[in-house]
């Protein structure tokens, strides 16, 4: 009776060659991949001066592309920061590349009207892409004996006056600081440098989003004391009918609770005008 054979007796009679066969065909496809690699990086290599100096590649005015900008920040952002800062002198064939963006974001956040660099990136063809934070006016500034405003962002910083002054403009809409004794100091785009300035300009952005049914107008600094020891500042506000309110101290804290005790007084009375006083004809959210 003729015995059958196992797997393992067929695969062991199996001459070299089937085992081998596969594996050279293995080895050729890979040597065959490492040529074609090989010519491609040797020609691009002959090519990738050519291709990037392109004007594609190139940086321009007109390749930068920022966050759209509110009315008080001038349209002509990108060439009035690229002329400040002589990036328009860089040569003809500069290209888009890691040093170049790293600089322009140094630049653009250096910008008095520019409050934070958020993102930069860039994309083909030739396009810089900016996401800026674009600072916001919150208070005008009042100075004993000077005419004029002065706008400041929420931090402080002092803004160019070119929007304000204009004749369309309506100043009115911002809140006034007043009890102000020091003129800005720095250049326009610093901070003021007066710690009343810069609370006073955080109060009013505190304010500023419930502001349509508040009505304050104004934000008046007193300070008490003669030394470190007993100074206090003490912030009031007024409604657009004279209404004076205390708020008293400044900073803010988490749990600050002044600015709801308003709220309810409006959500009471309709508004902060209708509030019957007490003898000494104020609101006092303390």
């Amino acid at each position: 009776m003729r015995k059958h054979k196992s797997r393992e007796e067929w695969e062991a009679e199996l001459p070299l060659t089937s085992y081998l066969l596969p594996l050279t065909s293995f080895c050729l496809g890979v040597l065959l991949l490492l040529i074609v690699a090989g010519i491609t990086y040797s020609g691009w290599h002959r090519v990738r001066t050519r291709v990037l100096l392109a004007e594609k590649h190139h940086f321009s005015i007109a390749s930068v592309d920022v966050t759209k900008t509110p009315p008080w920040v001038p349209e002509t952002i990108v060439n009035d920061v690229i002329a400040e800062f002589n990036i328009g002198r860089v040569p003809q064939e500069t290209l888009i590349d890691q040093v170049l963006l790293k600089e322009l974001a140094g630049v653009f956040g250096a910008y008095h009207w520019v409050e934070s660099v958020d993102r930069i990136r860039a994309s083909y063809p030739a396009t810089v892409t900016i996401d800026l934070t674009y600072r916001t006016p919150v208070c005008m500034v009042l100075l004993p004996n000077m005419a004029g405003s002065y706008a400041v962002d929420r931090h402080g910083f002092h803004l160019p006056s070119d929007y304000f002054t204009n004749s369309e403009v309506d100043v009115n809409r911002y809140i006034k600081v007043l009890g102000v004794d020091s003129m800005p100091m720095g250049n326009i785009g610093d901070k003021w440098d007066n710690p009343i300035v810069e609370q006073a300009a955080a109060l009013a952005n505190h304010l500023n989003p419930d502001n349509s049914i508040l009505f304050i107008v104004s934000i008046r600094v007193e300070t008490t004391g003669t030394n470190q020891y007993n100074k206090k500042r003490l912030f009031y506000l007024k409604t657009l009918r004279n209404t004076e309110i205390v708020w008293g101290e400044m900073p803010l804290t988490a749990d600050d609770a002044r600015k709801k005790r308003l709220l309810q007084l409006v959500h009471q009375y309709d508004s902060l005008d209708k509030v019957p006083l007490g003898a000494n004809k104020i609101i006092d959210v303390r």
